[in-house]
């Protein structure tokens, strides 16, 4: 039986013992978190908390779901470990719900045990199939803090691992209010044109001969919630298979409901070659992540005497924690739950703090010049404020309001706003932000 520990007691100890991501260590004041429950979670000191990001943007659920918490208990009574090699119940039934729900034919899943170790498997994936080495990126990116991963990375955050993993290329995002491309008055249209003809300029200078693949989030997420126009997905596909390129969507964060489909890229009706999850997959009661790949790259075509046969390639990497029952057992309940939940009403924390849509059509002219309150916004088919999931008014794209998101700018723009987090109910901030 655990001994109780005063909240003072909580925080030295784990100042003493424990070193924090992305954090001076020095200055790190963590909360002494004890519970949690539904979209709220209580401090050692008995002070509540409206947990706004949902910790890292990936209790979709909220916190204590009975369900799930009951199927993890069970799987560990019957089966808690098994080997890559083994064949059990929830990794079977995880793949076949998997499958109902991803696009195209996305069929065949690896599983790994976070989003940077599926971004990592994909890359690897890609480079196998194709024999090439060089992974296309975006400088407004955030795909994990691996080392392969973090090398992937195009925001600043990369800077202290450098030079890390060879073959990275990167280029600049589709993203209006900062880019020396958009002029006032162009079309989503237009924009997406002019980003891709600068995309494949870099490819043309680079070797579309030697680029494996082109990774991207779908709809940025920690570096300023950035959707792309309409056209854009679907012209990087086209480029992709013009060169022989693959490509890989990033949906750790904007997966499973978060951008009000079951993954973003279903918004542009466009079907990647290899497509990367986590976070929502299991809302991380237990940790999980995987790589879903289409057949073009698990298989291959070797040249014989005879017509090509097709053959299964060989995988050359593994994971010995990818077929563990306990950690699988997660993920029908929350996928079950979340199709329940009315117009995934799992990701209202996230969309409540930033309602995505309105980023891609804000002008940038005037979005230099206004400062937005966050009360501005109404959505335009329900006369209602945030969060408008469950109606026509979807957090991506239908709604016209022409403002940017409550999680405003990027962090790492010239121009900060505050980044909405967890706050104390009732009272003012915990702390300075």
């Amino acid at each position: 039986m655990p001994q109780p520990m005063s909240a003072a007691e909580m925080v030295a100890l784990t100042k003493e013992h424990s070193f924090f991501s992305w954090s001076a260590q020095g200055s790190v004041n963590p909360i002494p978190m004890a519970r949690a429950e539904g979209v709220y979670f209580w401090d050692a000191d008995g002070r509540r908390y409206l947990d706004f990001n949902s910790q890292v943007v990936n209790v979709n659920l909220g916190h204590g779901n009975r369900r799930v918490i009951d199927a993890i208990k069970a799987q560990a009574d019957e089966l808690v470990v098994a080997g890559p090699g083994m064949a059990t119940r929830p990794r079977a039934e995880l793949g076949r719900l998997l499958a109902a729900l991803t696009p195209g034919t996305l069929k065949k899943f690896f599983y790994t045990l976070s989003g940077a170790e599926a971004n990592e498997n994909a890359v690897k994936l890609a480079r196998g199939y194709t024999g090439r080495h060089k992974i296309i990126t975006r400088y407004r990116s955030y795909h994990g803090a691996t080392l392969g991963a973090i090398t992937l990375t195009g925001d600043p955050r990369r800077w202290a691992s450098e030079p890390g993993m060879p073959g990275v290329v990167r280029v600049f995002d589709p993203y209006k209010y900062r880019s020396p491309l958009y002029q006032p008055g162009d079309s989503d249209q237009v924009f997406a044109r002019k980003c891709l003809d600068q995309i494949e300029e870099v490819m043309m200078y680079e070797g579309p001969h030697t680029i494996a693949a082109v990774l991207i989030e779908t709809i940025t997420g920690t570096n300023g919630l950035i959707v792309p126009p309409d056209g854009y997905l679907q012209g990087l596909r086209a480029l992709c298979d013009r060169y022989g390129i693959l490509l890989i969507c990033d949906e750790v964060m904007a997966g499973f409901g978060r951008a009000g489909e079951w993954f973003a890229v279903n918004h542009w009706n466009v079907v990647p070659d290899l497509m990367t999850m986590a976070k929502g997959l299991s809302s991380s009661y237990l940790p999980l992540g995987a790589v879903a790949i289409t057949p073009c790259a698990w298989r291959r075509r070797w040249p014989t005497s005879r017509p090509c046969k097709t053959r299964t390639w060989w995988a050359t990497h593994g994971a010995w924690g990818s077929s563990w029952p306990a950690c699988s057992t997660t993920s029908r309940p929350s996928i079950l739950l979340s199709a329940m939940s009315a117009r995934w009403a799992c990701s209202a924390l996230w969309s409540w703090c930033a309602t995505v849509g309105p980023r891609s059509h804000w002008p940038p002219s005037t979005a230099r010049r206004r400062r937005w309150p966050s009360s501005a916004h109404t959505c335009a088919s329900t006369g209602s404020t945030p969060p408008c999931i469950g109606t026509t008014c979807s957090p991506v794209r239908r709604c016209a309001s022409p403002r940017p998101s409550c999680a405003r700018a990027s962090r790492f723009s010239t121009r900060r706003w505050p980044w909405p987090t967890v706050r104390s109910l009732p009272g003012p901030r915990h702390r300075p932000a």
